[in-house]
């Protein structure tokens, strides 16, 4: 919308068809822009559309999951246990093929 005012497209435009003279033809310049913002504006709806169906499946949804359901190797991914957690090494340790966790003390 902004580069439409700046091709010299009025603030309000009450009828945007079937203008004669020079507002006709103003209108007639920046006809695609104004579908290009349409187009734009239709596909952000439907992107809140599916964002806030996601969102009601997500909150009405099962609230039971994994404790690590991404298998991630760092510490805030550790196991909850009563005893003090060790970070045994960096995160990206693979031992044959196979990442192994910080708070694991793996011989390599």
């Amino acid at each position: 919308m902004h580069v439409s005012g700046l091709m010299g497209e009025p603030r309000h435009g009450a009828q945007l068809t079937g203008v004669a003279g020079p507002a006709g033809e103003l209108l007639h310049r920046v006809w695609g822009v104004e579908r290009h913002i349409t187009y734009n504006a239709v596909m952000l709806a439907l992107g809140q559309i599916f964002f806030f169906w996601n969102l009601q499946k997500t909150l009405r949804g099962p609230r039971s999951v994994a404790e690590n359901p991404w298998g991630a190797t760092t510490m805030e991914w550790a196991p909850v246990i009563d005893e003090e957690q060790v970070c045994h090494r960096a995160p990206c340790v693979h031992i044959d093929g196979v990442s192994v966790p910080q708070w694991i003390a793996a011989v390599e």
